[in-house]
């Protein structure tokens, strides 16, 4: 298989099937909006960063995690989020588009995020 058909959509094919590995590493998934970025539920702009985002991301990074960023946004905007991601230098390794819509999501593995991301990094070294 070539390099292109691994990749539908800015998805690499090859992590479907390594859920064990992954579950096992150091993946963490990070919802965009209102928790990275400062969004409008009205127009959906992304707009700046929210407070200690960014050093939280590179403070992950440089202890050996993999961000993977992920939001309920379509996949047509993956351009636009890709460019705001880098355009605000923060760290990630994908982006995952289509996270289901919901009013609240019910995890064994949350950190849940309160507006503090020096409250979140805490809550990673507790679980550890």
């Amino acid at each position: 298989m070539g390099k292109k058909q691994l990749k539908w959509l800015g998805v690499d094919l090859r992590i479907i099937g390594k859920r064990e590995r992954i579950i096992k590493g150091m993946v963490a998934g990070i919802d965009l909006d209102n928790t990275i970025a400062h969004s409008d539920s009205l127009d959906f702009k992304l707009r700046k960063p929210i407070k200690g985002a960014k050093e939280a991301l590179d403070k992950l990074t440089k202890d050996g995690w993999k961000i993977i960023i992920y939001t309920s946004r379509s996949w047509v905007e993956y351009d636009i989020i890709e460019r705001w991601l880098n355009k605000n230098k923060i760290p990630f390794r994908r982006i995952v588009c289509g996270k289901l819509f919901a009013k609240y999501y019910i995890d064994d593995r949350a950190v849940s995020f309160r507006g503090s991301w020096n409250n979140v990094l805490k809550q990673i070294k507790n679980k550890k």
